[in-house]
């Protein structure tokens, strides 16, 4: 072909080649192809040169440790609050970090009292957590929206969440593990009419294999709720040697912590009901 034949020479060679282009000039269908893809290349490295690099995250404030530790014990709405004001100071790009692990906090505690009311900084924890691709934060913000899913009755989905994050390393795994726990144990139970109903037993035994995850954990606040869970799982199970045995660990770790009142209640209240000597 030469570049002045007419454009029926596109009709006759239509089997051999995509298709004629203007003034005769013939493209490489891989080049063709290739253009879209270096385009969606270009635009995304000009979204990654225009978004700022996030600066150094400060340490971790001080207080965190202990809003953790009380969070355990069950000091839920004075957490909730005090990891709240706390949050509202640190906004710079430096406490991101910061910012995002007491939103977990702040989450956690929340929903504990209130299920809706962990929602938004749970969420906030997370928005943190892939900004900087912290996996700690991840996992604590992922563990507290689950919290919140488990409180509105959306246990299969908090299982899914929480079992992404419970593999991170980090200072919250074992606590993820507690909330994998419990969507594990409410999803044994049927809904509406049939919610004190066992309707799945096996995930009764994936929630003790969580509890007894961390029962050995090295915070006794966190072997208090773990036996308190599985105190819980076999009082359902009907075994009553081993819901008063985990029941009774329980309630002497959850002294020794200094655990909260509705806490040490919440316990005492199982063993009687379970008829514990």
């Amino acid at each position: 072909m030469t570049r002045r034949l007419i454009p029926l020479c596109c009709l006759l060679t239509l089997a051999l080649a995509p298709a004629c282009k203007k003034d005769g000039e013939t493209q490489n269908p891989d080049e063709a192809a290739a253009e879209p893809q270096a385009d969606e290349n270009l635009d995304a490295a000009a979204e990654q040169e225009a978004a700022p690099a996030l600066p150094a995250q400060d340490p971790d404030p001080a207080e965190l440790a202990d809003l953790y530790a009380r969070l355990l014990i069950g000091d839920y709405e004075a957490v909730a609050s005090d990891a709240a004001e706390l949050r509202a100071t640190m906004t710079a790009d430096t406490q991101i970090r910061a910012n995002g692990l007491l939103a977990g906090i702040e989450a956690m505690a929340a929903a504990k009292v209130i299920p809706e009311n962990g929602k938004y900084p749970s969420e906030e924890a997370i928005i943190a957590g892939e900004r900087l691709g912290d996996p700690e934060v991840l996992q604590l913000g992922h563990a507290a929206h689950a919290a919140y899913l488990i409180g509105v009755l959306e246990a299969t989905a908090a299982q899914a969440e929480v079992e992404a994050v419970v593999g991170n390393e980090g200072a919250y795994a074992e606590l993820a593990h507690l909330v994998l726990a419990q969507a594990h144990f409410n999803q044994a139970f049927g809904t509406g009419e049939e919610d004190t109903k066992i309707v799945n037993p096996g995930e009764l035994d994936a929630a003790a294999a969580e509890y007894e995850a961390v029962a050995a954990s090295s915070d006794p606040a966190i072997q208090a709720q773990a036996h308190e869970g599985l105190a819980v799982v076999y009082n359902n199970k009907s075994d009553k040697a081993k819901t008063c045995e985990h029941a009774a660990t329980a309630s002497e770790l959850y002294t020794s912590a200094g655990a909260s009142q509705d806490l040490l209640e919440g316990i005492t209240y199982l063993a009687d009901k379970a008829k514990c000597k």
